[in-house]
């Protein structure tokens, strides 16, 4: 069975139409009459209508603030004080939101606190400790009930004082005291049950004792007579043919059940009811939705239903002790799912609700807790500064991007001038003749540092190496020398004056002019690979062949290959 923790929050007195029936007839002890709205022009006494406003139906809320409105200006008229502030009572009791409804109960006390009234200034204390008690101010609502009790008590009104017990037994709960509030309640019931039929505000009163027993059972952890007070206040809802209060109890058990360990049936339970309930009650109903989903070790569940809870307690600006456990759990599970942002909002959140809750120490309203204070704000810390590391690692990232992009940009902007280039360079190559015989040694001359025969010699025999493409056998200087029966400083010399180059490049030029021409009209050729290309014309490595080539043509073999392909 699940612990019970004390985090309760207890219906206020009735539900709310009940709870409006009984301010008014607290206040005014009026009898219903059958007048109709059109008369309200023709009215001319305060008790007609007050007759008129009881009459109406709740949700005749302009027709009602318009009696209230004409209500409150005849007071003032008059100069009639109990009328003044039974006239803000009328306006209080339309539900136009507790700020404004408290103030109205300020405006009571404020124009009855010199009468000897028997119903006021009392009724005003009453009122307004019931709307402190739904902003969650509940200090100040026991100050008023305990200020408006001893007035009540004084003259001799027992049925505000019956009444002003009931709101106490309410804030007992909440202080922890549940065997002080069990004990109002069990004698109201048996007060309530000998006069429950007798009108339509006491057996509303008797139903919500049984509901406000039923929890304080729960509080005590007596989960059997819980249960056993509840199906009594379905059973009775039955009687009184009050739908709305028979699914609060059918929630209720729901409640129950899920505390009992009997999860299926309590979401069972819970579902038939949450239609069926106001929105206060739809934020506990998916707070325990969420945890029969945790037991059901459905997280992503857990989830939704709590942030339905929490939506609705926000829009209703309600707060209640099980927050803590939602904003618990949604801390837990942003930090599971790396959402710093959703993490950081739910640790101010809960740390705003201790702020709340202790506002109320004054009550001995216990917290239990997952976190202390001070690690929670450690932990929030910790939160904003993973966030200021991330934006800064952000900044850093999109700098990278930038600076990548640029770089990018810039590769292939050189790329494409590059293959631009190649491209020219290879229309020059197709386009021009690359004849070895018209790179053959030009300009003969006799040089001082060769003798004339010697350089004869020399030339004749460079014309015959190069027609006969010796020159794509691997060979050095000096076997080249001793094949022309001359000495390499001669050889040397002589291609350095008639090429500008040295040995080795002119070589390697015979080879590359060779090769381009060769490839040209060679198909079988050009299915060599580069590497079998260049030591077919005497380079050693795939490199070599390579530099020469993109020496004398100023593009790459696997280039000109692919183009020549291409076409």
């Amino acid at each position: 069975m699940f612990e019970l923790k004390n985090i309760y929050d207890l219906k206020i007195f009735c539900w709310r139409d009940g709870f409006i029936f009984f301010l008014i007839a607290l206040a005014f002890n009026s009898i219903i009459a059958q007048n109709k709205p059109n008369e309200i022009s023709q009215t001319n006494s305060f008790d007609g209508l007050r007759q008129l406003f009881n009459e109406l139906p709740t949700d005749s809320l302009y027709t009602k603030r318009f009696i209230a409105k004409i209500y409150l200006q005849r007071a003032k008229e008059d100069n009639d004080t109990i009328n003044i502030g039974r006239g803000y009572y009328l306006h209080s009791v339309l539900m136009d939101g507790p700020l404004k409804a408290k103030r109205y109960a300020d405006s009571i006390i404020l124009f009855t606190k010199n009468s000897n009234d028997f119903s006021y200034p009392a009724a005003g204390y009453f009122l307004k400790g019931y709307w402190c008690y739904e902003l969650s101010q509940y200090q100040e609502a026991l100050d008023s009930y305990l200020i408006g009790d001893s007035i009540a008590k004084k003259r001799g009104n027992t049925s505000q004082s019956a009444g002003y017990k009931r709101m106490i037994a309410l804030l007992k709960n909440r202080a922890g005291d549940h065997r002080g509030a069990l004990k109002i309640y069990l004698k109201e019931i048996d007060s309530l049950n000998l006069v429950k039929s007798k009108s339509s505000a006491n057996y509303s009163n008797y139903l919500n004792i049984l509901y406000n027993t039923s929890l304080t059972y729960m509080r005590l952890k007596q989960l059997d007579s819980a249960k056993l007070y509840s199906v009594k206040g379905l059973n009775e809802s039955l009687v009184k043919k009050d739908s709305i209060v028979y699914f609060e109890f059918m929630y209720n058990l729901g409640v129950i059940e899920y505390l009992l360990g009997n999860e299926n049936q309590a979401l069972i339970n819970i579902d038939t009811a949450i239609p069926y309930l106001d929105d206060y009650s739809q934020a506990m109903a998916n707070y325990y939705k969420g945890k029969i989903a945790i037991h059901n070790q459905s997280e992503s569940d857990a989830h939704q239903f709590f942030r339905i809870s929490d939506s609705i307690a926000g829009q209703l600006n309600y707060t209640f002790p099980e927050l803590r456990s939602i904003y618990e759990f949604k801390i837990d599970y942003y930090e599971k799912n790396l959402d710093l942002q959703s993490q950081l909002l739910y640790i101010n959140k809960l740390l705003k609700l201790d702020s709340t809750l202790y506002r109320s120490k004054d009550l001995q309203l216990q917290i239990e807790k997952k976190y202390n204070r001070p690690l929670l704000i450690q932990k929030k810390e910790t939160v904003i500064n993973a966030l200021r590391d991330k934006n800064k690692f952000a900044k850093i990232i999109n700098l990278l991007l930038g600076t990548a992009t640029v770089v990018l940009i810039s590769m292939v902007v050189w790329y494409r001038i590059r293959q631009r280039k190649y491209l020219e360079k290879f229309k020059i190559l197709i386009e021009n003749d690359n004849d070895i015989n018209s790179q053959k040694l030009k300009n003969r001359r006799v040089s001082d540092m060769i003798p004339l025969d010697i350089y004869n010699n020399i030339a004749m025999d460079l014309e015959k190496f190069e027609s006969q493409n010796q020159f794509l056998q691997p060979v050095t200087l000096v076997e080249l020398a001793k094949r022309l029966d001359t000495n390499s400083t001669y050889l040397s010399k002589f291609i350095n004056i008639h090429t500008g180059s040295n040995f080795s490049q002119y070589v390697n030029k015979l080879r590359i002019l060779y090769i381009v021409e060769k490839l040209k009209s060679d198909s079988k050729l050009r299915a060599f690979t580069i590497k079998a290309i260049g030591e077919g014309i005497g380079f050693g490595t795939t490199q070599s062949f390579s530099k020469a080539f993109y020496h004398e043509t100023g593009i790459y073999p696997s280039y000109y290959l692919r183009k020549l392909n291409e076409n």
